[in-house]
Order: structure tokens, then sequence, then C-alpha cells
């Protein structure tokens, strides 16, 4: 019984990471807002945030979390609007979808 919860969980943990090939999905971006869906049981922040620094620093700007919310699935929606100063030393990269 132990060894199919086990599976289980950790199937159900790579669910999205089969289906968008990453811990994140980006749905949205362009100059303004980057609009990223994550599981935040797989998510990796650091690589995630790095590509929307690299998004918004490809437009001039740095960003912030305008929104964060997580469905019933566990599955978190962030919107960063891209505004505010750069940081340093972000490699400017627009996002293709």
């Amino acid at each position: 019984m132990t060894r199919l919860a086990v599976m289980i969980a950790s199937l159900a943990m790579t669910g999205c990471v089969a289906v968008w090939g990453s811990s994140y999905n980006i749905d949205f971006a362009d100059k303004d807002i980057v609009q990223v869906n994550y599981d935040s049981s797989v998510i990796n922040y650091p690589h995630m945030l790095a590509q929307v620094a690299s998004h918004c620093a490809a437009f001039g700007k740095g960003y912030v979390n305008d929104s964060t919310i997580t469905n019933g699935w566990g599955i978190t929606m962030a919107v960063y609007r891209c505004k505010g100063e750069l940081e340093p030393n972000v490699l400017a990269k627009k996002i293709k979808l």
C-alpha cells in the first residue's frame, strides 16, 4: 500500500513537468507582462525568474510580481509586470511562445 501511494504521489508531481516539458510554462509574454503557470512542488524558481527577468530586460525594464493565484489542482498562475529598474547582470532575451 505504501509503495502504491509513493508511486501515485510521484506521478502526480511530475504530471505538469511531462505536459509542459519543464517545471513551469510561460503562457503569455509581451512588453508589459509575463504570465507563468507552475506546480510549486516541482518549480525551479531561479530558472523561471531568470527567464522573466531576461524577457523584461529586453524591453529595458525590471519585473515585479503583480499577482499569484493557486487553483484546486495545485497549479499556480503568477503574473509579473515588466517595470522598474533593470537587475544587474541580466542578459536580455525575449521569450518566444
